[in-house]
């Protein structure tokens, strides 16, 4: 009968191996998400679109307020809002 194959490993070695085993299952974590992440970018249909496409060009507010050259914006009140007139 043949004995069993008994390796020698030291608690250091351990701890090596186990952070190089961490290590490897890590970064082949990030590339499957990098490789993810580039395919699913080239896969776009005809039904999705960007958020940007269907909105309209900015277009200006209507100004509330008096126009009469007063440099203060619309919605401003009236330094003397508070006496009565």
């Amino acid at each position: 009968m043949q004995e069993p194959l008994r390796l020698a490993f030291s608690a250091t070695d351990g701890l090596a191996l186990t952070l190089v085993a961490l290590l490897s299952f890590s970064l082949g974590m990030v590339l499957t998400l990098l490789v993810i992440i580039a395919r699913s970018g080239h896969r776009r249909g005809e039904h999705q679109h960007s958020v940007f496409d269907d909105q309209d060009p900015p277009q200006q507010n209507a100004e509330v307020g008096d126009q009469s050259g007063d440099p203060r914006a619309p919605w401003e009140r009236d330094p003397n809002w508070w006496r009565e007139e």
